[in-house]
């Protein structure tokens, strides 16, 4: 009798021992799968950043290059560079180049970008200056108002788009003004 008993125990701790593995089982597939999707997630943050660097690598070597920056025509007048890209359009004028430093640095194969230089403002407004009143040099510059655009496309490759738009105020030397007082 006692044998009968402790057979009968035996089927119901393997039983019990399986639901507990196939319960773990499912648990463990369930933790992988959600470990699967954070490392997909934290790679598509290091390819925003990326293509977030690059594209404003490309925003402050154009910037820095006042060729490519010139103060020409009117308000909606844009530059773009010697090679277009297919989704900048309405040029004016083609003359930006970036550096080949730049250019090694940032473009890799596979990646579509285009960048132009709008104009936002007039020719030439007055410096914002806090104290306007006041008769200094400050009255002898005026700002040209531009925008750079970059748009950085790596979505062929699954890394991402990024674009960036920086506006920045370009200072303009005026003439000086020359008053004579006569008695």
């Amino acid at each position: 009798m006692k044998n009968k008993i402790f057979r009968q125990q035996q089927g119901v701790v393997l039983i019990v021992s399986l639901f507990f593995l196939l319960l773990l089982s499912i648990l463990a597939a369930a933790m992988s799968q959600t470990n699967i999707l954070q490392l997909q997630m934290a790679g598509n943050d290091a390819a925003k950043v990326d293509s977030m660097q690059r594209a404003l690598a490309i925003v402050d070597a154009m910037i820095d290059n006042t060729d490519n920056t010139p103060v020409v025509g009117d308000i909606g007048y844009r530059v773009c560079p010697t090679t277009p890209g297919p989704n900048t359009t309405g040029c004016n004028q083609t003359t930006i180049s970036l550096p080949a430093d730049v250019a090694a640095e940032v473009l890799d194969a596979g990646i579509e970008i285009d960048y132009y230089v709008d104009r936002v403002g007039p020719l030439e407004t007055p410096a914002p200056f806090f104290d306007e009143g006041g008769s200094f040099s400050a009255d002898s510059f005026k700002v040209a108002r531009q925008e750079v655009t970059v748009r950085f496309d790596r979505t062929d490759a699954n890394l991402g788009l990024s674009e960036v738009t920086q506006g920045y105020l370009r200072l303009i030397v005026s003439p000086p003004t020359i008053v004579t007082i006569t008695e």
